[in-house]
C-alpha cells in the first residue's frame, strides 16, 4: 500500500517540473497543456488521500505532512495559471476592440494599480502606526520594569536594614538577660541575708561568736566581780 502511495508523490514531483518548465518556456501557448496536467494532479491528491486511509497511524503521519507540502506547491501552480488565463482573456479583449477600447481598459487597470498602490500604502502605514503604539507600550513596560527594580532595591535595602536592626536588639536582649540574671542573684543574695539575720536574731540558728573563748571569760568575769 506504502509503495503505491510513494508513486503517487513521485508522479507528483514528475508532473510538478512539466508544468514548471512549460510556464517558462511559453506558458500562454502552453495553457492547455499545463491545465491538462493540472488536472491530473487533481486525480492524483485524490488518490492519495484514499490511499492514506487504509495506512496505520504511524506512517499516515509522514504521508500527511507530505500532502501538505504538496498543496502549498499547488497554490503557486494555481496562481500562475490564474495569471495565465488573465494574460490569454486579455489578448482576446484586445484583439476585438479598438484603440479607444484598449486605452479605455489601460486606463481602468492603471486605476487599478493606483488603488492597489493606495491599499499597499494604506497597509504600510498602519503597519507603521502599530509598530509606534508597540514600540511606546514598550517603552512604558521598560520605565515600569525599571520601577519596579527600583522598588524591589529599596525593599530589599529595608529588609537588611531590618535585619540589623533585629540582631542589634537581639543582642541587646541578650546583655539584658545577663543584667538581669546578676541583679536576680544580688537579690537572693540580699534575701538570704536578711533570712540568716532573722534566724540568728531568734537563735534559731547558732551565733557564729557563741564558740569563740575570749567571748565566755568576758562573760564570767562580769558576772563574779
Amino acid at each position: 500500500m506504502s509503495d503505491t502511495t510513494d508513486d503517487y508523490f513521485n508522479e507528483f514531483d514528475l508532473l510538478i517540473i512539466e508544468i514548471e518548465k512549460l510556464i517558462e518556456s511559453n506558458g500562454k501557448l502552453n495553457l492547455n497543456k499545463i491545465k491538462e496536467k493540472r488536472n491530473r494532479i487533481n486525480i492524483i491528491i485524490r488518490s492519495i488521500s484514499i490511499e492514506l486511509r487504509e495506512l496505520p497511524t504511524g506512517l499516515r503521519t509522514g504521508y500527511n505532512i507530505k500532502l501538505s507540502d504538496c498543496n502549498s506547491v499547488l497554490i503557486d501552480i494555481d496562481d500562475d495559471i490564474k495569471a495565465l488565463d488573465e494574460v490569454e482573456l486579455i489578448q482576446q479583449n484586445i484583439n476585438n476592440m479598438t484603440t479607444i477600447e484598449i486605452l479605455g481598459h489601460a486606463e481602468e487597470i492603471q486605476k487599478k494599480s493606483l488603488n492597489s498602490l493606495a491599499n499597499s500604502k494604506n497597509i504600510v502605514d498602519t503597519t507603521i502606526d502599530i509598530g509606534t503604539t508597540t514600540l511606546k507600550d514598550l517603552e512604558g513596560q521598560g520605565k515600569q520594569l525599571n520601577r519596579i527594580n527600583n522598588g524591589v532595591e529599596v525593599v530589599d535595602n529595608n529588609i537588611n536594614r531590618a535585619t540589623r536592626i533585629l540582631r542589634s536588639i537581639m543582642r541587646r536582649m541578650a546583655t539584658d538577660k545577663l543584667i538581669m540574671t546578676f541583679i536576680c542573684l544580688v537579690i537572693f543574695g540580699i534575701i538570704a541575708l536578711v533570712i540568716v539575720l532573722v534566724l540568728r536574731k531568734y537563735n534559731i540558728i547558732p551565733n557564729g561568736n557563741s564558740g569563740n573563748p575570749s567571748n565566755s571569760t568576758m562573760q564570767t568575769n562580769s558576772t563574779f566581780p
